[in-house]
């Protein structure tokens, strides 16, 4: 399915000035833009899949902004469904590239007025609709046009006077509209999103976050009536991922969330593979913040995660979000200020219903059979989404292996397909140590064995019998000394902290006295 989910945020969250002034919150801004229709462009009709959700998942989100404190601008066109759902929705425009030009000429102009206050301010770019890849640049279909990589990076990014700038996609093929196509037509399967730095300026306070790390596509599920990967950003962005309960979703607490919910979809043509690239130079960063509440009103504290995986629906049954913390993890969600909202459990088919603000404990309300069956088709691949408990530990073993990506790429040197894991590496240098020694013993008996056989011997016996002990000797020499350096390599892979490196290579070697281990990361001060 040829979807692009694009989301153009201006933002700040709250900071603290110097020491001994007030903190100030930051002036926040936002335009999201849906579009359901093709544009009638060049992919040949039948090959583009029919969005519905894509003008939902705009509503959506410029929901969750403005409750955030988003002064958010929502430039879309409802379809007929769309319009029921959302009959007192504001819209600012349609979705055209002269509409997004004088949006966003007008936030540049306040956020420059909120920086000339000393405020701090945040960029963020949402579009959902239809896009594709023509000769390498991606682009999204708008109402009157496309919006191309080139457009996106010089015509908005570039401009962008914010301190920090965020761009959310969910879209097929979605890599492409910030990030080039390399050369040839072949591609192999690589563990990681290899992300080349765009070349427009700003980039070194932009982030991106995107559905897909290659030319994937992204996939609309009824049962969400929404983009999957939107909607799992929602759910983040609501407290879903907000393991350490402060209000702020990081980018790795999202990427985390995103990759534990995908965990359980068996079938690879469906599972997202995203691709989460916060801001800064080197862009590993993932305590960056995306969003900050600044809010405690109308808070689901999920107490009682025993329950495994909830979800919660509106009254117009619009699914708002889905967890799916472990049994110690607790969450803070923020909940829509419309009531009731109705809180499912996945797999019983129980619900409770909340009908006062404030903050609410799970564990107080009364599950209760639900009274309203699902809706839609079934879809049996994404029927496993969230699936996989989230626990904190999630965005601890995220960041560690993202930031491990960024310190190959920095050093050029990309994870090859037969390269070994630190615990694999750790059981083959333990074994191999185990057995040198073993090896190195038992041809040392034997050299002691021969020794002691041969006291009685000819001097030519005895002659005969002394270079074989002197060969056993050297063989037994040969594998001490292996045992010594697999010792050394485990015992090194074993005390260096999980957390430090940030990168740790290990891979096989050739050298002049035979094959061994290469150990090579990130060596520096502790914080």
């Amino acid at each position: 399915m040829n979807k692009w989910l694009l989301l153009i945020i201006l933002s700040s969250s709250p900071a603290v000035w110097a020491a001994g002034q007030s903190p100030e919150p930051v002036a926040r801004f936002a335009i999201v833009i849906g579009v359901n229709n093709d544009g009638g462009g060049s992919t040949a009709p039948g090959q583009r899949s029919v969005l519905r959700y894509a003008d939902d998942d705009a509503v959506a989100t410029h929901r969750l902004l403005t409750q955030a404190g988003v002064r958010s601008h929502l430039l879309v066109q409802l379809d007929k469904d769309s319009r029921r759902l959302h009959p007192t929705v504001t819209i600012d425009g349609p979705p055209t590239a002269g509409q997004i030009g004088a949006v966003l000429d007008h936030l540049i102009s306040e956020i420059a007025a909120h920086r000339d206050r000393g405020q701090k301010t945040e960029l963020y770019f949402f579009y959902s609709g239809h896009g594709d890849v023509n000769d390498g640049e991606g682009h999204v279909v708008l109402a009157d046009g496309e919006l191309t990589r080139t457009m996106l990076q010089d015509q908005i990014i570039a401009r962008s006077p914010a301190d920090f700038n965020h761009v959310i996609i969910d879209a097929c093929k979605s890599y492409f509209l910030v990030f080039e196509k390399g050369p040839g037509g072949e591609r192999s399967h690589y563990p990681f999103p290899f992300v080349p730095q765009p070349s427009a300026a700003n980039q070194h306070k932009t982030g991106y976050i995107l559905s897909s790390s290659s030319e994937r596509d992204s996939h609309e599920w009824e049962r969400f009536q929404a983009g999957v990967f939107s909607h799992e950003i929602r759910s983040a962005l609501r407290g879903g991922a907000d393991v350490n309960l402060d209000g702020r979703v990081t980018y790795g607490e999202i990427g985390a969330f995103v990759a534990t919910a995908n965990r359980g979809i068996v079938n690879s043509r469906f599972r997202p593979q995203t691709l989460i690239h916060p801001p800064g130079d080197p862009p590993g960063n993932y305590g960056q913040s995306l969003l900050d509440w600044i809010t405690d009103q109308d808070i689901l504290l999920v107490d009682a995660p025993e329950l495994g995986h909830l979800y919660l629906e509106d009254q117009a049954g619009i699914r708002i979000l889905d967890v799916h913390p472990t049994e110690e993890q607790r969450l803070r969600i923020h909940l829509p200020a419309r009531r009731p909202v109705f809180i499912r459990d996945a797999d019983s088919n129980l619900e409770a219903d909340v009908t006062t603000g404030g903050t609410v404990m799970l564990s107080r309300l009364a599950l209760k059979p639900a009274r309203v069956t699902r809706k839609g088709a079934l879809h049996l691949a994404f029927d496993k989404l969230f699936n996989t408990p989230f626990h904190a530990r999630d965005v601890a073993i995220y960041e560690k292996e993202r930031r491990r990506t960024y310190f190959l790429l920095a050093n050029h040197q990309p994870p090859a397909e037969g390269q070994l894991t630190r615990e694999t590496a750790k059981t083959l240098t333990l074994w191999t140590a185990v057995g040198a020694a073993a090896a190195g013993g038992a041809l040392t008996l034997f050299a002691a064995g021969r020794h002691a056989a041969g006291k009685n011997d000819s001097n030519y016996d005895r002659d005969k019998n002394n270079k074989t002990i002197e060969k056993l000797n050297t063989s037994a020499v040969v594998c001490y000394t292996v045992a010594g350096v697999a010792a050394m390599s485990w015992l090194t892979l074993l005390l260096w902290p999980e957390d430090r490196p940030d990168a740790l290579l290990i891979a096989p070697s050739a050298t002049p006295f035979g094959l061994g281990l290469t150990v090579s990361g990130i060596f520096g001060t502790t914080d």
